[in-house]
C-alpha cells in the first residue's frame, strides 16, 4: 500500500527535480514497505491514521533523500585561533529508515507496557 505520493512530498518538503522524481517514488515505495511492517507490528489501524501514515511516509522518504550521499554528522568541532577544523561522521545505512520519537506520536506507538526487571 502506498502512502503518499510524489504531490505530497513535494508539498511538505520542497518541488522536485525531474532527475529526482524517480528516485523519489521509489523510496516513498520503500518507506510504505517498511511503514506496512509498522503497522503490522503494533496492530496500527491503517485507515484510522491514514493522514497520520503519509506524513510519516513523507518523512522519511524526506529524511532519505537528505541523507542518501553522506553520513550523517556525529560531532563538529572549529575553533578561530591557530586555525583548528574537525568533523566526524558516523556511520551511512539505516538511520534514516528509523522512526523519531514524533513520528511514533502521529502513529500512535507508545513506550508504555510491561517490563521484566530479573531480581538479583
Amino acid at each position: 500500500m502506498m502512502y503518499a505520493e510524489i504531490t505530497d512530498l513535494e508539498a511538505g518538503w520542497r518541488e522536485m527535480d525531474p532527475d529526482e522524481v524517480s528516485q523519489a517514488e521509489e523510496l516513498l515505495l520503500r518507506s510504505s514497505i517498511y511503514l506496512d511492517t509498522i503497522v503490522e507490528q503494533y496492530g496500527i489501524d491503517a485507515d484510522e491514521k491514514a493522514d497520520a501514515l503519509r506524513i510519516v511516509c513523507c518523512d522519511l522518504t524526506q529524511r532519505r533523500m537528505e541523507h542518501a550521499t553522506s553520513a550523517r554528522i556525529v560531532s563538529e568541532t572549529m575553533t578561530t585561533g591557530t586555525y583548528s577544523e574537525t568533523t566526524n561522521y558516523g556511520a551511512k545505512g539505516s538511520y534514516s529508515w528509523r522512526l523519531t520519537d514524533e513520528d511514533k506520536r502521529l502513529l500512535g506507538i507508545s513506550k508504555r507496557g510491561m517490563r521484566l526487571l530479573p531480581m538479583w
